[in-house]
């Protein structure tokens, strides 16, 4: 399902990733990996039926091999082509750049660094693209990826690649639990402790992000009551998203922001202090 997720064709790049759910979803599955949620993977299935899938992701590789075999790009050729908005060109540079680098997943992870100069927008989908992407690991898939992020650049304008400050996710998590936006800190916080290849220029996006104002995004969702978060119970994450699936007097985005918003929870638990339990447990049931 990952797989077809980085493969749809997505034709509004202002609503919600495929992959994001798809892996959020996967996340919240996992809990209980010796019994898998069927509900969840139910939803799953439906949900990846409504959209059509890209059907030309060759097309664009055998078309720069005709062009001429041996080509070679430069990492600095494909970071001009996003940042001047040459999207004919960044297609063309990213098929070239793919290709001389043995079809490995160093494209990727640098159109990963060219998208996270704009957090706000693109941090969330990010996150989750790579998550899936290290889930999947398969090389054959690597080009469906890395397709998937560049479809979802072009036309986006960048800003201009940001200076590293100071500040890390952890020295503005006080702040976040009061009146900031929980699900992208949740998101930007696990991928400042990953081990990528390229973690130092992420690094360096995130430390900008986090020395501006974070507040959320998106009003904040009530979860009534919101004792079940804080509870042991192993599942209580996928019987809370078993019964939102199949919530029949909520619209899909209203589900799908809950998706997101307890998955950020469910990350986050185990880092925060009681005092900070007690921050989000506030904000969160009133």
């Amino acid at each position: 399902m990952i797989f077809l997720s980085v493969s749809i064709k997505v034709h509004n790049k202002e609503k919600i990733h495929p992959v994001i759910i798809i892996n959020i979803v996967k996340n919240i599955i996992g809990d209980n990996r010796e019994k898998p949620s069927k509900t969840l993977l139910i939803f799953c299935v439906n949900y990846l039926l409504q959209f059509d899938l890209r059907s030309n992701d060759k097309k664009v590789l055998k078309s720069t091999i005709k062009d001429g075999i041996g080509k070679t790009a430069f990492i600095g050729d494909l970071e001009d082509a996003y940042q001047d908005s040459a999207w004919a060109k960044a297609q063309k540079t990213t098929a070239i750049f793919f290709l001389s680098s043995d079809n490995s997943r160093g494209t990727f992870d640098a159109l990963a660094e060219i998208a996270l100069q704009n957090i706000k927008k693109n941090g969330l989908f990010i996150f989750h693209l790579m998550r899936a992407y290290n889930f999947q690991e398969m090389k054959d898939d690597n080009w469906a990826f890395t397709r998937c992020l560049m479809s979802y650049l072009i036309g986006n304008k960048l800003p201009e690649p940001h200076s590293k400050t100071k500040l890390r996710p952890k020295d503005i998590k006080n702040k976040i639990l009061l009146n900031g936006d929980i699900v992208l800190f949740s998101a930007m916080e696990r991928l400042w402790e990953c081990d990528y290849v390229r973690i130092e220029g992420y690094q360096r996006e995130i430390s900008h992000w986090c020395s501006h104002e974070v507040h959320s995004s998106f009003n904040d969702i009530k979860l009534k009551p919101l004792n079940w978060v804080f509870k042991e119970s192993k599942n209580r994450f996928i019987e809370y998203a078993e019964d939102l699936v199949k919530c029949t007097n909520k619209e899909e985005l209203q589900i799908k922001n809950s998706l997101i918003l307890i998955e950020s929870f469910r990350a986050m638990l185990n880092k925060l202090s009681p005092s900070q339990i007690l921050t989000l447990r506030t904000r969160f049931s009133h």
